[in-house]
C-alpha cells in the first residue's frame, strides 16, 4: 500500500543512517584530535581571534530573554 501512493522512505532512510554515521566518525575524529593537542596548540586554541569572548555570551542571553 505504501508503494502505491509513492510514500516510501527507504531510500531517504538509508542516506540519513549514512549522514549519521558519518557525523559519527568525524565527532569520534575530532573528540580524539582534541584529546591530544600539545600545550600551545591549546593556547592557541584559546586565544583563537574569532573565538567567543564573555561579551559575546552575555548579549547571546540578553537577546534571548528580553
Amino acid at each position: 500500500m505504501a508503494q502505491e501512493i509513492g510514500s516510501d522512505f527507504s531510500d531517504q532512510i538509508i542516506m540519513l543512517r549514512n549522514n549519521y554515521e558519518q557525523c559519527l566518525a568525524c565527532a569520534k575524529a575530532l573528540k580524539y584530535l582534541y584529546k591530544h593537542l600539545t600545550p600551545i596548540q591549546r593556547v592557541n586554541i584559546a586565544r583563537h581571534p574569532n573565538r567567543p569572548t564573555f561579551l559575546d555570551h552575555v548579549i547571546n542571553i540578553t537577546e534571548k530573554v528580553g
